[in-house]
């Protein structure tokens, strides 16, 4: 078994980041094969760059691969850790700059699928049995009526990736029997981290934080109010693993070793009250919550056959080819988000 190997990073820095969105999508990164006879046991030839969109429980695997977890540790697997805004991880996963990155899946995605490059969602994210609500800031709100939901035409609302976000497919959804649409919204991006103080102030109208202890908080201290829910198709999750060129294109059998590692935490390790087993130190010190507190804060449920909300992809597709300047490729992707084989391998090959 390997030394596990886990840096932790606050931000990419932006010469970094700069640097990389200037990349043509021919850049590569080449690996060694982990096995040679595809053994489950054998050495990862270089630490695998993993980075996630917030610190918080719908992105745990990641976070638990990142401190070498079981799964990963007894196949030699090491990785190399950081936090990610999404909008940077794409160009990132792109180029193979990036290995694996845990976040909201975005009409960028969609984009970047759609003019060829070699990037897919390999599997879900948690979906919590916690309410996943639009939170309403009642300093925006004032004495309007949260309930009406005409009172969010021209309201400024954050969603993490603007108007390409995974949210624009359930606030379509909202707003419809109101007769309106998101054109009728205004889009703040901001940090994950700001949430919650632009909810206090009403600098934006509604949200959702990522975090649920600032839900939590924004709740205790009357700052807002809880909306309509932010979940629609019902199963979907907030977050998804996606793989990068340098893993499906350059180095396709260190990918299978690596879904097959996510496959085995979710089947053997996240099911049923993992919270309060096990894994609930390990989980609080990768959220850094108080190890009491997991069992009413980590709710997130991962499906054991990572499987999807059928049609959601087509939907996605649907809301976002009817907003303006959102999709810019032309033949549908819908059936090429997923790496529906890469996936089906893994669960054959853990039990």
């Amino acid at each position: 078994m390997s030394v596990r190997h886990f840096t932790w990073r606050r931000s990419v820095t932006a010469t970094f980041a700069t640097a990389v969105l200037a990349l043509s999508f021919a850049g590569c990164a080449s690996t060694t094969t982990p096995g040679d006879d595809g053994d489950s046991s054998g050495e990862a030839s270089r630490p695998i760059t993993i980075g996630w969109s917030a610190a918080a429980p719908f992105v745990l695997p990641a976070l638990l691969a990142a401190d070498g977890a079981e799964p990963f540790a007894d196949r030699g697997l090491e990785f190399d850790g950081s936090l990610i805004a999404a909008p940077d991880a794409l160009p990132l996963l792109a180029t193979g700059k990036l290995d694996v990155f845990a976040g909201p899946v975005s009409a960028g995605i969609f984009n970047a699928i759609g003019s060829g490059s070699d990037l897919a969602i390999v599997a879900p994210g948690g979906t919590s049995s916690l309410p996943s609500d639009w939170y309403i800031s009642k300093a925006a709100l004032g004495d309007k009526d949260p309930e009406d939901i005409s009172n969010w035409k021209g309201q400024k609302i954050y969603t993490s990736t603007g108007a390409g976000s995974y949210v624009m497919i359930s606030l379509a959804h909202l707003l419809e029997p109101a007769g309106l649409t998101p054109t009728d919204l205004e889009f703040a991006q901001i940090s994950p981290d700001d949430v919650a103080p632009a909810l206090t102030s009403g600098a934006i109208f509604a949200g959702i934080p990522a975090s649920i202890k600032a839900r939590q908080q924004l709740l205790a201290d009357g700052d807002v109010i809880a909306g309509p829910s932010a979940v629609w198709p019902e199963g979907i999750s907030p977050g998804f693993i996606f793989f990068g060129k340098s893993l499906l294109e350059d180095d396709p059998e260190l990918a299978q070793e690596v879904l097959d590692a996510f496959v085995d935490l979710y089947k053997n390790h996240l099911q049923g009250d993992y919270q309060s087993g096990p894994m609930q130190e390990e989980i609080a010190k990768v959220l850094d919550y108080d190890p009491a507190t997991v069992p009413d804060l980590v709710k997130e449920v991962y499906p054991a056959d990572l499987s999807f909300p059928k049609g959601w992809t087509q939907n996605a597709e649907k809301v976002w080819r009817s907003l303006p300047d959102v999709l810019s490729y032309e033949d549908s992707v819908a059936d090429k988000i997923v790496a529906t084989d890469l996936i089906k391998q893994s669960l054959k090959n853990v039990e």
